[in-house]
């Protein structure tokens, strides 16, 4: 009499185990999956185009008819085209391909692309995936003249204003030298190198004092050189 009383604990705990296994193996089937390449991750440099793509599997015994969408990082655009909307029939895979513009100001570092598909008719009938995007440091700086005498009396002093930008997309610490020919006394404001944030600009003076003693016309040379000291590198204009 006790074996079969134990018989009869032990048969509820076998069926649950069972129907446990059998729910597990039921989720992991999906209706449709994404499937990315391979490893699913791009790299990229600010101001590019940036192409990708992945397949789209019906797992369904029907024809499926789903919707696609693409949530960027703000400030990217998407430029494909192609009708969102589209269908499988069962076991068909379709190839899917995007392309992405990708700011000139975007910060480098991991960014990331979320591609969803969704059932037109059944909500439960989705997926999801997520493409992460590299975006690589980039450094470009460079100079512009906004006002500048053209002609000087021998003996006075002269200004210049300029303006330095950061076309890159990392915050660069720049410094600013000037050389003149024939030499004259100059001083830059600010003297002291100046870091400027992405994407921004500062503006800048130069003073030069000139020769009191040059007794004809002539033709006074500056070269302003602006050096970004960027890690590792050091870039020049």
């Amino acid at each position: 009499m006790k074996s079969h009383v134990k018989s009869l604990l032990i048969l509820p705990l076998y069926l649950v185990l069972l129907f446990t296994a059998g729910v597990l193996c039921a989720g992991a089937i999906r209706g449709v999956e994404i499937k990315l390449p391979d490893p699913g991750a791009l790299e990229t440099l600010p101001g590019k185009t940036l192409s990708s793509n992945f397949f789209v599997i019906n797992h369904l015994d029907r024809e499926e008819t789903v919707s696609e969408t693409v949530e960027l990082p703000e400030g990217w655009t998407l430029l494909t085209e192609d009708d969102p909307s589209f269908s499988l029939a069962p076991g068909e895979k379709e190839l899917r391909i995007i392309a992405i513009s990708v700011p000139n100001n975007a910060y480098p570092g991991p960014s990331e692309v979320k591609v969803s598909v969704k059932s037109e008719t059944d909500p439960s009938v989705r997926d999801e995936k997520i493409l992460t995007v590299t975006v690589l440091p980039f450094h470009k700086i460079s100079l512009k003249i906004e006002e500048k005498p053209q002609r000087v009396v021998a003996g006075l002093t002269y200004s210049i204003k300029a303006r330095v930008f950061n076309q890159g997309n990392i915050a660069t610490r720049i410094g600013l030298a000037l050389r003149i020919h024939p030499d004259c006394p100059s001083t830059i404001t600010p003297s002291e190198s100046i870091e400027i944030d992405a994407g921004s600009s500062r503006s800048f003076s130069i003073t030069v004092k000139t020769d009191e003693r040059v007794n004809r016309k002539t033709l006074q040379v500056l070269a302003l050189i602006a050096t970004a000291e960027a890690p590792g590198e050091r870039l020049s204009v």
